[in-house]
């Protein structure tokens, strides 16, 4: 047996001598989040994996939260640790950010150890099934929280107590979600060559007209068309774009 196989079986012994299994516990590290958002991957010695996730001032709209999956291989009653930096002579405690599961915040927010550096703070315990839960980092308070890891456990174990060996083996990557790309709009051929006008919006510098058309099958559609006055001459908007076709839901006459 080589001292890299025997190093691996004497951190996973100590592992299971802490009681922990990866059934019941797993880590999550900040920058292992699917999606960013707003966040920011920023390198630090001291932070677990190295890196750790940043936000920057004013990104408490949702759109900035970084989001990832988590996959439970059981249901039960798990404790959520997060692991963030303070500092204790510099407005301490100020640093707040909220972690939500599936949508839901703890009360507790992340950030408010007050210690020097990396912490971790148990946050809360929720009762969850087993299978996928959503995972949200969203900012409260605009000073610049500063996420590094998630601790997730059905034990009564404080991940502060561990080592680094003890905590990487427990490190999962959460499975990525499938991003659904928004349909193409359909481009349909207009026969507008003897199409009448409905409606005209006109001002001195734009013209937006539309004109009732029917694709090569006979269903009527639509057409929008956008003009603007540029250096004296109408020309479509955007460039060259032509005629815009919109679905006729209803028709009294069709």
């Amino acid at each position: 047996m080589n001292a890299l196989t025997r190093g691996v079986l004497a951190a996973a012994a100590m592992t299971a001598a802490q009681g922990l299994r990866a059934a019941d516990t797993m880590l999550i590290e900040a920058e292992d989040f699917q999606f960013h958002g707003a966040w920011m991957r920023v390198g630090d010695a001291a932070a677990s994996g190295r890196f750790y996730l940043h936000v920057p001032h004013d990104a408490r709209d949702s759109r900035y939260d970084a989001v990832t999956r988590v996959t439970l291989d059981a249901g039960g009653d798990y404790a959520f640790w997060v692991r963030s930096r303070d500092f204790a002579q510099d407005r301490p405690k100020m640093r707040r950010f909220a972690l939500r599961v599936n949508d839901v915040p703890f009360e507790q927010e992340a950030g408010t150890h007050g210690r020097e550096g990396f912490a971790w703070q148990l946050l809360g315990r929720r009762a969850l099934a087993a299978g996928d839960h959503l995972l949200v980092l969203h900012d409260t308070a605009r000073a610049y929280g500063r996420c590094d890891a998630i601790f997730i456990t059905r034990t009564d174990k404080d991940p502060g107590t561990l080592s680094g060996a003890q905590l990487n083996r427990l490190r999962v990557r959460p499975k990525a979600l499938r991003v659904a790309e928004p349909e193409a709009f359909r481009s349909v051929a207009v026969d507008g060559a003897d199409a009448a006008t409905l409606a005209r919006l006109e001002t001195p510098a734009l013209r937006v007209t539309f004109a009732s058309g029917r694709d090569p099958q006979g269903k009527p559609w639509i057409v929008r068309r956008t003009r603007l006055l540029s250096a004296g001459a109408w020309v479509d908007l955007p460039d060259a774009a032509g005629g815009e076709t919109l679905f006729v839901q209803h028709a009294a006459d069709a």
